[in-house]
């Protein structure tokens, strides 16, 4: 499994795009564009805009690189994704990480179960700190604002970083390095 396309880059733009979307409140009333914006699996928006509260409870459609705006189980998959194939990689380099379960399936259901989410972040946590890494990470997904969305994702690229410096870092034993000083009598 390689490593997902992470998004570290979310902007006001595309929350001002979700929240012009949603007002419009009927998808028949979106422009072709907007509709192509829109479409795909559906899933259960939460804007970023620092309440994170479920837009009405309401469920929306939104494609399968979601709508940048919102925060939906296409963010929580990939997600889980990149953090199993961190734990892969630093497991394959003798490093635990204590990551605990692992979930690649979100629904719309899980968003709002508390210990899931609290999961969630904790995986991405552990991932972080098993490689002292300084990323600040929100306290919790409630109240997620766009830099908190982006800070989880930034978090997970700069252990992908770190990881991939690791073998570099190793000290080597050899006939280059063992006995620079001469053999002793």
């Amino acid at each position: 499994m390689p490593m997902p396309a992470l998004i570290t880059d979310r902007t006001q733009a595309d929350l001002d795009v979700l929240t012009r979307l949603a007002a419009k409140g009927c998808f028949l009333d979106f422009t072709d564009e907007e509709k192509s914006i829109w479409l795909g699996g559906i899933s259960q928006l939460y804007a970023l805009d620092g309440s994170l509260e479920a837009l009405d409870g309401t469920l929306y459609t939104v494609g399968d690189d979601g709508v940048r705006g919102a925060y939906n189980t296409t963010d929580y998959n990939r997600v889980e994704t990149a953090v199993a194939y961190l734990d892969a990689v630093l497991r394959a380099m003798g490093y635990v990480a204590g990551i605990g379960s692992i979930k690649t399936s979100w629904t719309v259901e899980d968003l709002a179960n508390e210990t899931e989410l609290a999961r969630y972040l904790g995986n991405v946590r552990a991932i972080r700190d098993r490689l002292y890494l300084s990323n600040d990470l929100p306290d919790s997904m409630g109240g997620l604002t766009l830099d908190g969305a982006n800070a989880i994702e930034k978090a997970l690229t700069a252990a992908d970083d770190a990881a991939a410096k690791i073998p570099a870092a190793y000290i080597h034993s050899g006939t280059t390095y063992s006995g620079l000083m001469g053999v002793r009598r």
